[in-house]
């Protein structure tokens, strides 16, 4: 079907409980729709314009949820059989499965993205540790006497930073 010049990527169709496509949403169904004669709900002005005679909608259902649906129309009075409404439900399932590809790869980027920032994080505050317990000794080192004075202060003094540490965290 040809459309008029801004409508593909442009228009779109509401899902709402008077349409068609709201009432396959509602149910999970697929909706046969012959336009001059339904009594159901409105069909859509856009539709009209285009001299649609019939349409049929299928669910397109993800993992997570519905996306939309998937809407075929004909401008000539056409009676839509179970073939094909399979054939277009099994589009409508392939539609469903790239868009939860797609979904799960942008998680998948994310948690990547979230995992790289902690572990340069972690890196980080553990590189800050390490210089603080060799200032630490340094100073140790510096006001002992003997290998047994530095060896019981450094140890006190990393124990109190511990302490400190755990006190911090909570």
């Amino acid at each position: 079907m040809n459309w008029n010049r801004g409508v593909v990527g442009q228009a779109t169709i509401p899902a709402d409980g008077g349409s068609a496509a709201g009432h396959a949403l509602r149910t999970n169904a697929p909706v046969i729709s012959d336009v001059a004669t339904e009594k159901r709900f409105s069909t859509p002005r856009l539709l009209l314009e285009h001299g649609v005679k019939s349409t049929v909608n299928v669910v397109i259902r993800g993992e997570k949820g519905s996306f939309g649906v998937l809407e075929v129309d004909s401008r000539q009075h056409r009676s839509f059989a179970q073939d094909d409404i399979d054939f277009l439900q099994n589009y409508a399932n392939l539609l469903a499965s790239a868009v939860d590809r797609l979904n799960t790869q942008r998680e998948l980027a994310d948690s990547l993205k979230k995992q790289e920032l902690l572990l340069h994080e972690l890196q980080h505050r553990v590189n800050n540790m390490l210089l603080t317990i060799r200032a630490v000794a340094r100073r140790t080192r510096a006001k002992s006497a003997n290998l047994d004075e530095f060896a019981n202060a450094l140890d006190a003094r990393l124990g109190s930073l511990a302490r400190v540490h755990n006190l911090l965290s909570q």
